[in-house]
């Protein structure tokens, strides 16, 4: 896939990586955040009935908001940007794309979340990682600097290492900075 490909999915891929990092955030015991909107049972049948047309993008945008905060609590807000929180211009793509979502992808999405199935979300963001991995991933992680963020390659390294978290039952924060620093976890792929 040439960069200009990349950039162009970049924003259906941020949205998928939202949704299936929040499905598990909500679903692991204990949960990284205190939503329930994602997670198979009521939360989304709620959102249904409220915003018919746009229930799924609401969850997402609900859980997005608390897993930021979370995230921010970890790593901070200055200087860094993380998966539910980046630059304003990939942002905005991503909210446009969500606001002109592809049904098929709802409805794969939606059956990920709603099956409840945590080893089944587990092998869709094994999916995600390639042949990346990550060992051990605990706490803020480091995955590059802002112009990665641009990178297919780094959100690889971004499911890695939640990957590894959800698998280890710990936490993991994968973020960008400004300046590159050396992360915490060594990268294989």
């Amino acid at each position: 896939m040439g960069k200009t490909q990349e950039i162009e999915h970049l924003p259906e891929l941020v949205v998928s990586f939202r949704a299936i990092v929040l499905v598990l955030g909500e679903m692991v015991n204990p949960p990284w955040w205190g939503t329930q909107f994602l997670k198979r049972g009521t939360g989304i049948r709620i959102l249904e009935k409220l915003y018919p047309r746009t229930a799924f993008q609401a969850a997402i945008q609900a859980a997005g908001k608390a897993a930021c905060e979370i995230h921010d609590q970890a790593i901070g807000r200055r200087g860094v940007f993380h998966l539910f929180r980046l630059p304003e211009a990939l942002e905005l793509e991503v909210f446009g794309f969500l606001a002109s979502f592809d049904d098929s992808l709802y409805a794969k999405l939606r059956e990920t979340a709603s099956n409840g199935d945590k080893e089944s979300s587990v092998t869709v963001l094994e999916s995600l990682c390639g042949d990346c991995e990550v060992d051990n991933a605990v706490g803020p992680i480091c995955i590059g600097e802002r112009s990665d963020i641009w990178r297919l390659e780094s959100y690889k390294k971004v499911a890695a290492v939640y990957l590894s978290a959800f698998k280890g039952h710990s936490k993991a924060y994968p973020y960008f900075e400004i300046a590159k620093e050396v992360g915490f976890a060594s990268f294989r792929g």
